[in-house]
């Protein structure tokens, strides 16, 4: 229910300007590079799904991790993300 509401918001603050968002971290927990049950995580797919470009930054997610997570089954990352970690930045 948050994330519907969070996702609302950032859409309509965002309507009409340009189509890209950016993320600073994705994890549940500071300090990991745990995925799992991270709200932003499904606020990036809802975004994805509506067409929006994403930047994100996490200083302790890598490619691999992000790649290996269920959100390579929704978001082409060639296309619709840039993602930069601590060893890219």
């Amino acid at each position: 229910m948050q994330i519907s509401i969070f996702g609302l918001l950032v859409t309509q603050a965002v309507k009409g300007k340009a189509q890209t968002i950016g993320f600073l971290g994705l994890t549940f927990k500071p300090g990991t590079d745990d995925l799992r049950e991270s709200p932003t995580v499904e606020l990036v797919e809802r975004l994805i799904g509506k067409g929006y470009r994403l930047l994100l930054y996490d200083e302790n997610v890598s490619l691999d991790c992000l790649m290996h997570h269920r959100v390579s089954k929704t978001i082409d990352l060639e296309d619709d993300v840039l993602f930069e970690n601590a060893a890219d930045a």
